[in-house]
């Protein structure tokens, strides 16, 4: 799950949201290009924050360690400047769920 979430990073710093995303129709671009960036940013935080979790879970082989989603955003508001980052990161869940709306319209569909 670590893995996933510096995948979900790589491919925000990289902005390979879809290969077959075709935007030269629309002059939303770089809109489009900003909520999937920023989705997949976000994502990269959660997914690797329940990764840790689970890692320290299996460090001290005690399952009351792991967390899911809801442990990962709690972790966040419980940090300095906590409800900032909470806030940043459902912004940027929102962020990416926009950007998969908007991914279906231009989606390029195979031929055949």
């Amino acid at each position: 799950i670590i893995l996933f979430g510096l995948w979900q990073f790589y491919r925000a710093a990289t902005r390979d949201m879809s290969r077959r995303l075709d935007l030269t129709r629309t002059r939303f671009r770089m809109a489009i290009g900003a909520l999937g960036v920023y989705g997949l940013a976000a994502r990269g935080v959660l997914f690797g924050l329940i990764g840790l979790y689970l890692l320290y879970a299996a460090w001290h082989r005690d399952p009351r360690y792991a967390g899911g989603i809801a442990s990962a955003l709690d972790a966040l508001q419980h940090r300095p400047y906590g409800k900032w980052l909470l806030g940043a990161v459902a912004i940027g869940l929102v962020s990416y769920g926009s950007f998969q709306i908007v991914k279906a319209r231009y989606l390029r569909l195979p031929d055949g």
